[in-house]
């Protein structure tokens, strides 16, 4: 049997959404906003108005029944226009919401997904830090078990999003002897746990109407019911994150490339 790469009558018109999301609400004012770095977060809300950030997600949480290739048909249309505001569909729905759909709680789910999903809720995730990149298992952050509560120590370094973060996930170790079987997955809100703060990375290359930004953690206190899935499931959840999150990625260089040659294609 052979098979039918071409796109469903959906497909092309939630693709043609993107498209001209990026033609009109984008393309305009980009040049000034890359110019000023320059975040909206009413834009993110109006992505997430349009389910930009709903794909995968179960429709009792603000999900539209569109899955992975319709995620990436949006991101890649929108990277064509600006690489910058194609992040955004990994920290509100590749990332932090599929995670958390994925791994939390009912009462989790309820909480966090659909704000994530509606753009309203600006979601992140806190793996990087200054000397830990691709090797998570380096990290230096960690969590003291409290009894009522865990405390926080250590920083995070290169965060999309940290400095204008709601609410977002969090990876530090719990058991250091343990290994990657000793590392926790948490889910903070920021702007409301005292014992963070967060700070402007200014110096980039590109990607300038993207925050990014550093997380410090001294004592940060985070509740028992915060903790995603078990202690020690942190490395493992970490890992399943990254498998989708890298999917926006190859649909934000994908995107990027068509730009490039369209702008090649028009120069010649």
């Amino acid at each position: 049997n052979d098979m039918n790469f071409e796109l469903t009558e959906e497909q092309r018109l939630i693709q043609d959404t993107a498209r001209r999301f990026a033609a009109e609400q984008i393309a305009p004012t980009l040049e000034e906003e890359e110019r000023e770095h320059e975040f909206r977060a009413d834009r993110v809300a109006r992505m997430g108005s349009l389910g930009f950030f709903s794909c995968a997600v179960a429709e009792e949480l603000g999900g539209s029944g569109m899955g992975f290739m319709e995620s990436v048909l949006m991101a890649e249309q929108i990277a064509r226009v600006s690489a910058s505001w194609r992040v955004p569909f990994n920290m509100q729905n590749l990332g932090p919401a599929l995670t958390v759909s994925r791994f939390g709680s009912e009462a989790q789910k309820k909480k966090y997904v659909p704000g994530w999903v509606a753009g309203t809720q600006l979601g992140f995730f806190a793996m990087t830090e200054p000397n830990t990149g691709s090797d998570v298992a380096s990290m230096k952050t960690h969590a003291i078990d409290k009894g009522d509560h865990w405390e926080v120590h250590g920083n995070k370094m290169w965060i999309s999003q940290a400095q204008v973060g709601d609410a977002g996930l969090l990876y530090a170790y719990t058991d250091r002897t343990k290994g990657n079987k000793g590392m926790t997955a948490f889910i903070i809100e920021p702007k409301k746990m005292k014992g963070c703060s967060a700070r402007a990375i200014e110096t980039k290359l590109g990607l300038h109407c993207a925050p990014t930004g550093e997380f410090v953690f001294e004592a940060m206190p985070v509740p028992k019911e915060n903790v995603l899935g078990n202690p020690g499931d942190g490395f493992r959840i970490c890992m399943w994150q990254l498998n989708q999150t890298r999917l926006g990625c190859a649909a934000g260089a994908l995107g990027v490339a068509g730009g490039a040659l369209d702008l090649a294609i028009g120069y010649a």
